[in-house]
């Protein structure tokens, strides 16, 4: 099965563009937000068709600030395009306010994500100072 192509009607991406013509269906008021592209091994030209077609349906679109190109953003305008970043947390700041700038200078809008990933950060993300990944997490517990 193809787990990236929107032709495949048992694939995710379809699936979940089947959904969104459902809920727009009863609604046609409803935000819809996606962030998939299934971008791992999927040809380029199938990532571009699956983005039309998911355009007609979903309202915002969220990507990887690295996965946005010039074509996405083309596909994309006149609908909400969001970007996120996973960082950790020894990330310096000028990378967070980095991503407004970006978002300004790209047209986007304003809205920037972060995902925070324990495993990215060391531990707790709550609390700067714990170790290492997952394991000072467990053995507070």
């Amino acid at each position: 099965m193809k787990a990236g192509d929107t032709d495949v009607p048992e694939s995710p991406i379809a699936q979940s563009l089947q959904l969104a013509r459902r809920l727009k269906g009863i609604d046609p008021s409803f935000r819809l937000m996606q962030n998939s592209l299934m971008l791992y091994k999927t040809p380029k030209n199938t990532v571009l068709k699956n983005m039309h077609a998911q355009a007609e349906c979903f309202d915002i679109f969220c990507s990887l600030r690295r996965n946005l190109s010039r074509e996405t953003q083309d596909i994309w305008r006149g609908k909400e395009l969001w970007s996120y970043l996973v960082l950790s947390s020894n990330t310096q700041p000028y990378i967070y306010r980095r991503m407004f700038w970006l978002n300004f200078r790209d047209e986007m809008n304003g809205l920037c994500p972060f995902w925070h990933m324990e495993e990215h950060a060391g531990g707790d993300g709550f609390e700067f100072f714990t170790g290492s990944g997952m394991i000072s997490t467990l053995n507070r517990c």
